[in-house]
């Protein structure tokens, strides 16, 4: 099977394009906690794989990442506290982690 780096993540035997990466972002902006945080989980599977794809992938939509990242933390500052799962908070604030390692 062939890789477009471009295009196309590839994650576990399956390929994962630019569109199911949006919808992940727009999940992760708009959804709810349930959607945000299978959002996050996903996001997560492409920042911590081995592939050169991936890593490439995620270097060339590193922007859009950023911006709904900064979206979902401004989200999270507006709420009460209550209002947020501290699961999420944890998830969230490991990423960012990850990310800026």
């Amino acid at each position: 099977m062939d890789k477009e780096v471009k295009n196309n993540l590839v994650i576990g035997d399956g390929i994962v394009n630019d569109e199911l990466f949006n919808n992940c972002l727009n999940l992760l902006v708009n959804g709810n906690m349930a959607n945000k945080l299978d959002a996050l989980f996903f996001i997560n599977d492409i920042m911590t794989s081995e592939l050169s794809e991936n890593k490439e992938f995620l270097k060339e939509r590193a922007d859009s990442l950023v911006q709904a990242l900064h979206i979902v933390m401004k989200q999270l500052f507006d709420k009460p506290k209550s209002e947020t799962p501290i699961k999420f908070i944890m998830h969230f604030l490991e990423m960012i982690l990850r990310l800026c390692n």
